[in-house]
């Protein structure tokens, strides 16, 4: 079964370094402007470029992964283009990704931003962080924003009740951006989902605890026709 992944706001595929590493036929994109390429200022326009990418491929059907705002751009794609999706696996996200001020304004001080960088990674995940630290910083500060804004403005909350794809909803239990409350809601909403909640875990769950992930991800694959 392919699988597809998508990371989150300024983020790039390293979110996924320890799930590439596991599960055969994983594809990590790094959406446009991250760094190459010029990003899109909405969820719909991230998703018309990532079935295009996924189309020419030959990925149809597949299991489409998101971290965050890759996590919206999953729910957005599920809700258009249900017909190319064997599985959806959201992770840290929601049906709706309202942004706090703090968030957008950091980024509007490049000095900050990339000064802080460095520390920031350190504290998700200490054996990537100076790769982590560069890729953000390739991409920079403003690219972040615009993804923020994008996330700002998704809310299927009144919609997410349509997808009947199987699904798994992964979020940390110290998430502070994307809540436990968000993976249950999405668990109470969608139509075939199980919530797993990751302790000792904040926004990055990928990165802080991923053998709980790839344990979480393995049963759910198990789950789906092959």
């Amino acid at each position: 079964m392919q699988l597809l992944m998508v990371h989150g706001s300024g983020q790039n595929e390293l979110t996924y370094h320890y799930q590439t590493a596991q599960f055969a036929n994983a594809d990590a994109v790094n959406l446009p402007g991250h760094p190459h390429g010029q990003p899109r200022d909405t969820i719909s326009g991230y998703v018309d470029w990532l079935r295009e990418y996924a189309v020419g491929n030959g990925y149809p059907p597949f299991v489409l992964f998101g971290h965050s705002m890759g996590g919206a751009i999953a729910l957005d794609y599920a809700l258009r283009f249900p017909q190319d999706l064997a599985g959806l696996v959201l992770i840290g996200t929601g049906a709706r990704l309202r942004v706090h001020p703090d968030y957008l304004d950091r980024c509007l001080d490049d000095d900050q931003w990339r000064a802080e960088a460095p520390a920031y990674y350190e504290a998700i995940n200490r054996e990537l962080a100076p790769q982590l630290a560069a890729r953000a910083l390739q991409s920079g500060p403003m690219v972040e924003h615009n993804d923020l804004l994008a996330c700002d403005k998704f809310d299927v909350m009144e919609r997410v009740k349509e997808i009947a794809i199987p699904s798994l909803v992964i979020v940390g239990a110290d998430d502070v951006m994307t809540p436990v409350r968000y993976a249950e809601y999405l668990g109470r909403e969608l139509q075939d989902a199980q919530v797993v909640v990751v302790p000792g875990s904040g926004h990055f769950v990928t990165l802080e605890q991923p053998a709980a992930v790839n344990t979480a991800v393995a049963r759910f694959l198990e789950r789906l026709p092959d």
